[in-house]
């Protein structure tokens, strides 16, 4: 089990305790918890491994749910979820998967929504996610009647028989919108059955069997829909596949629970300019802000007459994009003109910090007129999105969304 035992490698001993107890997962009565670092960390793999099917099985799970909380987005969210004295407590602990294990045990009902937040976040800026407009200092109507109205007018949109199953819950979180700063948000996950699937499985009925015969084990697998509603700024998020639906899935959101028709308009992007890239770049930087160097990786251009694509891609770490370039296409040096720059890589590197403590290089990618591949999930994205690509004069600030 891979995953258990990189848990067991990066979170001390003693939280495990605590956890096989919130499982109720009984140990050998020898269990040696006092054991010095390395040897509690080799008898615990041992013991896992002695588990039973089932236990592993769920050890897995768990462990999956932990580990996927430990980057950034899921610091912020679980973060998000306790108190300030709680805070504290968490930051004294030794990791961000101990923290996250801490979350899962003790704070569990809460780590459920946290994840819940941690992942609408880490969609912001995909393909699946938008924000529209609405009215300011809108009350979220959390009632069954408004919650079973919004169930039931996305039954219909999905199925016109309306007989899948749908959950909808409604909680308050917040979301760091800088060092000191948070953004009150009311979150809404609508859980949904999709169509029936029949994957083919071996039955548990007789296990010791030679020859064992797979059978369909038809179910109906879940969806999810989220919503983010900003009271403070009039904006309604939202995250669901299929970007056609977007506007119809806001309506019926605004519709239910907050007792508005709305218009679903979309809030407009945010345009790049990449013309700044003809030129070579000093991307200047705060020292505060623990960027070790920012450089441009890879330049898309477009050819004038628009029937040619040209890509120049740094290889040599001491060479830069411009250098390649005229050093490779001399006098016909796409920089020089005939070309307008389409899509570039930047590559951002920070140095250690406590989250990341081999430091962290983020890649982003901007294309023409308005793509940008990173969002705003953690404070290392935000800082580049909101400060430094209206810094380098790439785009202009902006509010944030939500």
């Amino acid at each position: 089990m891979p995953i258990v035992t990189q848990l067991i490698r990066k979170i001390p001993g003693h939280y495990w305790r605590d956890y096989f107890n919130f499982r109720s997962v009984v140990l050998p009565d020898e269990f040696a918890w006092d054991a010095k670092p390395p040897k509690l960390r080799k008898a615990l793999r041992n013991t896992v491994e002695s588990f039973d099917s089932p236990t592993r099985s769920m050890m897995r799970t768990d462990s999956a749910h932990i580990d996927g909380m430990a980057d950034e987005a899921g610091q912020s969210a679980l973060k998000g979820r306790v108190s300030v004295e709680q805070q504290e407590l968490l930051a004294e602990m030794e990791s961000a998967h101990a923290r996250a294990l801490w979350m899962f045990v003790h704070r569990h009902d809460d780590f459920r929504l946290a994840e819940e937040s941690a992942s609408f976040d880490r969609a912001r800026n995909k393909s699946t996610w938008d924000a529209f407009t609405a009215p300011i200092d809108l009350a979220v109507n959390r009632g069954d009647d408004a919650r079973k109205a919004l169930a039931s007018e996305l039954a219909k949109f999905f199925r016109e028989d309306g007989k899948i199953k749908v959950r909808v819950d409604v909680f308050d979180r917040p979301r760091e919108e800088g060092d000191e700063d948070e953004n009150g948000l009311v979150q809404v996950v609508v859980l949904r059955e999709g169509q029936t699937v029949s994957p083919m499985v071996f039955s548990d009925d007789d296990p010791d069997a030679d020859e064992p015969e797979p059978e369909p084990l038809p179910h109906r697998p879940i969806g999810e829909i989220g919503f983010t509603y900003g009271p403070a700024k009039g904006v309604i998020e939202v995250a669901a596949k299929g970007k056609a639906k977007h506007e119809q899935l806001v309506r019926s959101f605004a519709r239910t629970l907050l007792g508005k028709e709305i218009e679903a308009k979309r809030l407009p992007k945010v345009p790049c300019d990449l013309s700044v890239f003809l030129t070579k770049q000093e991307f200047s930087t705060d020292p505060d802000d623990r960027i070790s160097s920012v450089k441009l990786m890879l330049v898309k251009f477009r050819h004038d007459d628009g029937r040619a694509i040209v890509t120049v891609e740094s290889r040599d770490p001491n060479e830069t994009i411009h250098a390649a370039a005229e050093r490779l296409f001399k006098d016909r040096d796409p920089f020089r003109g005939g070309y307008s720059v389409h899509e570039v890589v930047l590559a951002v590197a920070f140095q250690p910090d406590t989250v990341n403590p081999r430091g962290r290089t983020v890649s982003v990618k901007l294309r023409h007129p308005n793509g940008c591949s990173i969002g705003e999930a953690c404070a290392k994205e935000r800082l580049i999105r909101r400060k430094y690509l209206p810094m380098w004069s790439i785009a202009p600030e902006v509010e944030p969304a939500g």
